[in-house]
């Protein structure tokens, strides 16, 4: 097939550093050019994916920080390179849209749907959102990354496919080792200021790796939660981190800690996590009660359930050491059943086909 994919400028594909939606589509393309599609990539020219051709018409990303956001140019390439994509579509068997940082991507394919998959990685807050949903509740090429997700969103979808994680880039460790991790963004969305609560009360060191805060609320809630803790030996902020130092950071410790505060989609960092061998304390909610399987690569705490986090922490550090080893063993295992690239490109093809068999059924002269 002939596929283009579609990716907002803001952020190389994949990520030299953080960036979730970003590398699940850079995945998909290295999958899908391993089993001999030909692949287009519109997005930054920086773009590093095994895709034959890349459209683009910026250099580098854009970035995401409140000025790049609003700068003119910069929406201007934003939108070049969404238009491009639809102008060229008749190029492709299929043009598979990602919404990670606006909505444009559903309003260009509900244009074309007889060719268009849209891939939902993130939803947004907005007064007009109704709207939009009344506008586009016939539009039926839409995937979601979650069940729960796709519940959440009252939009027609075509198929549940969970993202994938290439596995080999991440490094299992059979006993890891003796710190709390986390990983993501400093937003209150992610519950960063519950980790360090649990590792205080523990007496642990709790290591967080992030990108620096780029938005005024980011910045925000890290000078007020995140900021004054840092003064702790206990608490080490390591700064953001490469695909190498993810492995490193996640293999050598002993539990992750995802305390979410809204209903993630997906969640990228627990498959990670649990490929390096760690297994993940998360409150379920969201897309955690899909990823997470009770007492097998983690546990599912009631949400907010600071005390419940705190106990179930304290019982991982206190395992014996044959079934600590033997639960990250399981936790290596549950990703690769589950969460592989290969498994996510087999999801993807099965839509890819039935999109296009869909439209030649109903379009037999074409």
């Amino acid at each position: 097939m002939k596929i283009a994919q579609v990716s907002h400028p803001g952020v190389r594909v994949p990520p030299i550093k953080y960036g979730g939606a970003e590398l699940v589509i850079a995945n998909l393309i290295n999958g899908l050019v391993n089993r001999g599609h030909q692949v287009t990539l519109f997005g930054t020219k920086d773009s590093a994916t095994k895709a034959q051709r890349v459209i683009s018409f910026t250099d580098k990303p854009l970035g995401l920080g409140t000025e790049s956001v609003t700068s003119v140019d910069n929406r201007m390439v934003a939108a070049l390179t969404l238009f491009r994509a639809y102008q060229l579509a008749d190029q492709f068997d299929i043009v598979h849209w990602h919404v990670s940082h606006d909505l444009w991507p559903v309003m260009l394919a509900s244009i074309i749907p007889q060719k268009s998959v849209v891939t939902f990685h993130n939803f947004f807050t907005s007064d007009k959102l109704d709207d939009f949903f009344k506008l586009f509740k016939d539009v039926t090429c839409n995937i979601s990354i979650s069940e729960s997700f796709r519940r959440k969103i009252p939009l027609k979808f075509q198929a549940v496919v969970h993202n994938g994680i290439n596995i080999r880039e991440l490094s299992f460790s059979p006993k890891g080792g003796n710190y709390i991790s986390w990983l993501g963004r400093f937003s209150p969305v992610k519950g960063t200021h519950f980790v360090i609560k649990v590792a205080q009360r523990l007496k642990k060191v709790v290591k967080l790796a992030a990108p620096p805060p780029q938005v005024p609320k980011q910045e925000m809630y890290f000078k007020k939660e995140i900021r004054p803790h840092l003064r702790s030996k206990n608490v080490q902020y390591i700064g953001e981190v490469d695909t190498n130092q993810k492995s490193n950071l996640l293999q050598s410790s002993r539990v992750f800690l995802n305390p979410i505060q809204w209903d993630e989609a997906f969640g990228l960092v627990v498959p990670e996590a649990n490929a390096c061998g760690t297994p993940v304390i998360a409150y379920a909610r969201g897309s955690m009660p899909e990823l997470i399987k009770d007492g097998v690569n983690g546990f599912l705490v009631k949400p907010n359930d600071l005390e419940g986090m705190i106990k179930l922490t304290e019982k991982i550090y206190q395992m014996p050491e044959d079934k600590y080893r033997a639960m990250r063993r399981a936790c290596r295992q549950h990703v690769e059943e589950n969460f592989t690239v290969e498994k996510m490109v087999d999801g993807y093809e099965r839509v890819y086909e039935k999109v296009i068999a869909d439209f030649k059924s109903k379009n037999p002269k074409s």
